[in-house]
């Protein structure tokens, strides 16, 4: 679909940028409540009551008898590789449905793009906490290299790992954005490719980070979320650079036109998310 006036034009853009800002805004949400559901029922397994709340799980069991080295390192790294398959799988189910014109299919690959982003800034998070047992950023994956007993240097050796890393697994990310342009027009040269990954990714991820961030996280989080927007905006840098290096040939667009439109079916997801999380996961849900 060739977009004629200016008035095309701009309502594409506009409906691009919203879609894909509300399918990035569900996927943090979806992302950070499978990291909390996942150790909340991993500590059930071990008999250990907690509060969920859909960023993160609380134990709230008496005494730290249960408290072992192995329940330590199971439960709190589960919630993170929780994440990242969640992501892997999400990347995969994109791959599965980009060949049709279903624009939700955007919601799957930014599933990756914050379970990447997530997992690679506990390296971050671990040169900030790992030996401040009361800071914010003690958490997930510190917390198991603190009970390891995993001395303060390896965060900063970790830390420019985590980059590295991010750099590698933005290479699976970058193409799909460009991949669902309407037109090989659109991106078929270094310069187009870059204006509209700022369209389909960056101005987005910028919307939806500025949601999440200033009216959903409650203000306990606010350190740690603050990490994994850094991370996702880190990997979308990345990216715009690796769009140098990154091309897509003329039967690799897949021509999502309805991207570009208004769609329902976004709007009824993006409901159901904000009602579950205000009516149940806000303040709690006591497990075990």
């Amino acid at each position: 679909m060739e977009h004629i006036t200016g008035r095309e034009q701009w309502v594409g853009k506009f409906f691009r940028v919203l879609n894909s800002a509300v399918c990035s805004a569900m996927a943090y949400l979806v992302v950070l409540f499978t990291c909390g559901a996942t150790k909340s029922f991993v500590e059930k397994l071990y008999d250990i009551k907690s509060k969920l709340v859909f960023y993160e799980s609380f134990p709230i069991s008496k005494g730290t008898d249960i408290w072992y080295l192995k329940d330590i390192v199971i439960v709190f790294s589960s919630g993170i590789l929780a994440s990242v398959v969640v992501g892997l799988l999400g990347l995969l189910v994109f791959h599965r449905l980009k060949h049709f014109n279903i624009p939700s299919a955007i919601f799957f690959l930014w599933l990756y793009v914050w379970a990447i982003a997530m997992f690679c800034a506990q390296g971050l998070l671990a040169l900030l906490g790992l030996e401040e047992y009361y800071s914010p950023y003690f958490n997930n994956l510190v917390i198991v290299l603190a009970w390891l007993h995993v001395p303060k240097i390896f965060a900063y050796i970790l830390m420019p790992l985590s980059i590295g890393l991010l750099t590698f697994l933005c290479f699976f990310s970058t193409r799909p954005f460009i991949s669902m342009a309407y037109s090989y027009g659109k991106v078929n040269k270094l310069e187009k490719r870059r204006k509209y990954f700022v369209e389909v990714a960056v101005v987005p991820f910028i919307i939806s980070a500025l949601f999440v961030t200033t009216l959903i996280l409650p203000e306990p989080f606010t350190y740690t979320n603050l990490i994994y927007v850094g991370y996702g905006a880190l990997g979308l840098v990345i990216s715009w650079y690796l769009l140098f290096y990154v091309d897509v040939d003329r039967e690799g667009v897949f021509r999502n036109e309805a991207l570009q439109r208004f769609n329902l079916f976004i709007v009824l997801m993006f409901v159901l998310v904000m009602a579950a999380i205000y009516w149940k996961l806000y303040d709690g849900i006591k497990v075990g």
